[in-house]
């Protein structure tokens, strides 16, 4: 590992340096790199990079100081920053003394104090800590946790004394953040922080916990059933609050529904707890355990990456119920709990638990987004998608989609030989990656929404994705986003331009970049820069004029009580934005824009691709769709696949066209069909779909329609919007519509029967005449 930090000594080196310019000074350089790493890992929410300091009275001693802060998604998390940063000469990391460490601490516990005391109003509303600062002042009584880190290119020693706390009435975590944690988090595929729980020295989790243990001997994990004290779950929740659910899909809401009834067991009759409750799901990593001399039970110890899947709202209402009324004894409610622990699979495994143990209540597709059917297309076409070779060397490279933060990392290291990870790098190089965060705020962007984006990474995603969530994106989506994101990397990397801008270049390159989509009415060419892997100079030199020209125009109406920041989070500065008028030469970069039927060629293009798979799926027929998904082979198929299969099938059996998600999800079980020793005729041999249902040849179909007179088809015109849905109704409408019908479609007919079967069901009893 010595190796492994080492190069990202150098790598943080090369960071820093790159974000100097914008922020001023290496330390801060560094805390935004550091913020912008880890905010999702971390579960920060809305964080920011921002050196502050509070003085006393006399203007003689610091009170507090910080280097950055967030505010997390529910309000009730604080975190304050403070950065311990030297440049070093080589790549041995230095380690930071114990009394600079405790300065640290100190400094922000200071200013957490001295915010809550009312030092925002001593202070002007454009300075930079003032958002946080009055935040803290203004909702000291909702908050709950206060987090302090000390974050750093050295090394902090794991067994330094814990400092004094002097925040009153809270739940304090001091924790560190030292080149060995940013390394081991940074680089790791897990998309959380890991939360480890030591039932041996740590005196918040001193319980005794008795399980029974259960192996799989089909898959790699094991299963823990065991009864958690109320204690222990009040003790976890407030060390780690919302880090515990990083893959629950429900936070918690309030005293509301099921939630006001475990206020109200926990208030009268705690003792019921466990007879009223459903408990908890969770996964780890690892775990250690003393056990019996049956090898099947005995007392946890040690829980390594512990995540809730199911029973969030059951965990933070104990906490925050004990919070509310501190009178309720939580020494007889225990809380029965089912921990997974995932050896193999775990990235195809994981969500499925997620899912499963979550079908109580609606939950959002886009709440599984890491391993949605838009994500993995994505992640499927950033790996097949060949970059244009300019310099005609023959070399291959891609554009890298990192669906799950450290994935990069953890596919280079797959390959044991230097050969072999050299090759991958080449392919896919570290200059050419983008994550979820980039997507969604790139995108979103472009598509005329900065200040949606300016919200914070985990907000601007969470917004993108749901819009997404039934979409599978294609070849065109992916050039055209790689074209915006060289866009935008063009003014965030080195742009003299743009570093001028210092702190306030993030909303700069935000607001110009959605700026350039509508001074050229969404006419510039994204498949040309694309094809060209780069903006060409003239495009380059017209942004950053726009940006000149942009940038004195909302200086100029920014208000003097707010930041800039603040003040362009505003749909309505977007909205006023989008009215300026611009002194720029749209004519110099007329060959940048698109060509004549640009759109149309590349979207034929596109459908022949996609009806080609389509075609893929649906010639398999129904009857092997139907027999695959009776296939009793768990280890090949899961349930979601068979429940896939069964969606297609019922969609060809009924002459409906698929949807582009089941055109995708059915390909990747075909693959898995492929590679299996399945036969396709013993497939289709389970099926029960055989030629038992009506004659419902074409011969057969247009008799029936030839019999229709328009008159009738008035009538059915009327009806098939009442008997049948609405897919079926707008072909029936058009054909009713259409002077010669003696071409249709098979397909045409068959929906034109099937409507006519459906209205002289449904309207049998008020028509003279069936069809």
């Amino acid at each position: 590992m010595a190796d492994s930090i080492s190069n990202y000594i150098v790598e943080i080196q090369d960071s820093v340096n790159d974000l100097l310019a914008e922020t001023g000074s290496p330390v801060q350089a560094f805390t935004k790199y550091v913020l912008e790493a880890m905010c999702e890992k971390a579960n920060l929410g809305e964080a920011e990079a921002c050196y502050a300091v509070i003085r006393n009275d006399s203007n003689d001693n610091v009170m507090g100081e910080i280097n950055g802060y967030a505010i997390s998604l529910s309000g009730e998390t604080i975190s304050l920053f403070y950065t311990i940063y030297e440049p070093t000469e080589d790549d041995t990391p230095f380690s930071v003394p114990s009394d600079q460490y405790n300065k640290a601490v100190t400094r922000l516990q200071g200013y957490y104090n001295a915010a809550v005391s009312g030092r925002c109003n001593e202070m002007e509303p454009s300075a930079e800590d003032y958002k946080i600062c009055k935040y803290i002042y203004e909702n000291e009584e909702d908050i709950t946790n206060v987090r302090l880190f000390v974050i750093t290119n050295g090394t902090i020693k794991a067994n330094l004394k814990t400092p004094k706390q002097r925040i009153n009435h809270k739940a304090v975590q001091f924790l560190s953040w030292d080149i060995n944690r940013l390394y081991t988090n940074l680089h790791s595929a897990m998309d959380h922080l890991s939360v480890d729980i030591d039932l041996y020295d740590d005196d918040d989790y001193k319980f005794k916990i008795p399980f029974i243990e259960m192996s799989s001997d089909v898959e790699k994990y094991q299963t823990y059933i065991a009864m958690l004290p109320g204690e222990f779950l009040f003790n976890l929740y407030e060390n780690f609050n919302t880090d515990l659910l990083q893959s629950n899909v429900r936070f918690f809401k309030g005293k509301k529904g099921c939630n006001k009834g475990i206020f109200e067991t926990l208030k009268t009759k705690p003792h019921r707890f466990l007879a009223y409750n459903n408990g908890i799901t969770a996964t780890a990593k690892g775990v250690l355990a003393e056990y019996n001399e049956d090898n099947q039970t005995g007392l946890l110890k040690f829980i390594e990456n512990f995540q809730i899947l199911n029973g969030g709202q059951t965990t933070a209402s104990i906490y925050y119920a004990k919070k509310e009324n501190p009178d309720i004894d939580l020494s007889t409610v225990y809380v029965q709990m089912k921990l997974i622990v995932l050896q193999e699979n775990t990235e195809e495994i994981h969500p499925l638990i997620t899912r499963y143990s979550n079908t109580q209540t609606s939950v959002l597709q886009s709440d599984y987004s890491t391993n949605n059917p838009f994500n993995q297309k994505l992640q499927e076409l950033s790996r097949t998608i060949v970059v244009p070779d300019l310099s005609h060397s023959g070399n291959v490279t891609h554009w890298y989609y990192e669906r799950v933060s450290g994935q990069y990392d953890q596919d280079a290291n797959r390959f044991k030989s230097k050969l072999e990870k050299e090759k991958f790098k080449s392919e896919n190089p570290s200059t050419q990656k983008f994550d979820k965060c980039e997507l969604g705020k790139v995108y979103t962007t472009w598509t005329q929404h900065p200040e949606v984006a300016i919200n914070g990474p985990q907000k601007c995603y969470k917004e993108f994705i749901e819009k997404k969530k039934d979409e599978i994106p294609d070849n065109i989506f992916f050039e055209n986003f790689v074209a915006m994101l060289m866009v935008y990397r063009f003014m965030d990397k080195k742009n003299p331009v743009f570093t001028e801008y210092h702190q306030i270049k993030a909303q700069m390159c935000l607001y110009t970049l959605a700026m350039l989509y509508h001074v050229t009415n969404g006419n510039l060419s994204l498949y040309k820069i694309w094809q060209n892997q780069g903006l060409s100079e003239k495009l380059k030199a017209f942004i950053n004029e726009l940006s000149k020209q942009l940038y004195e125009k909302l200086k100029a109406d920014q208000p003097d009580t707010t930041t800039f920041r603040d003040y362009c989070k505003s749909p309505k500065t977007w909205e006023a934005t989008k009215k300026y008028t611009f002194n720029l030469d749209l004519a110099s970069i007329a060959d940048d824009m698109k060509s004549v039927g640009e759109d149309t060629a590349r979207k034929k293009a596109e459908k022949a691709i996609t009806d080609k798979e389509r075609k893929t799926v649906e010639k398999m027929s129904a009857a092997f769709w139907d027999g695959l998904s009776k296939i009793n082979n768990t280890e090949l198929f899961n349930e979601p696949e068979c429940k896939t299969m069964s969606e297609i099938t019922q969609m060809l059996v009924a002459s409906k066209q698929l949807t582009l998600v089941q055109v995708f999800e059915g390909l990747q079980i075909l693959k898995k069909f492929d590679e299996s020793e399945l036969v396709k005729e013993d497939v289709i041999a389970k099926s029960n779909i055989r030629v038992n249902r009506k004659e419902k040849d074409s011969a057969t179909l247009f008799k029936r329609i030839q019999k229709l007179t328009d008159e009738d088809w008035g009538k059915i015109k009327l009806a098939a919007g009442r008997a049948c849905d609405e897919s079926d109704s707008k072909i029936v409408k058009k054909i009713a519509t259409q002077k010669d019908r003696s071409k249709l479609t098979f397909k045409q007919l068959t929906v034109v029967c099937r409507a006519l079967d459906q209205i002289n069901e449904k309207f049998k009893d008020q028509m003279k005449k069936t069809y």
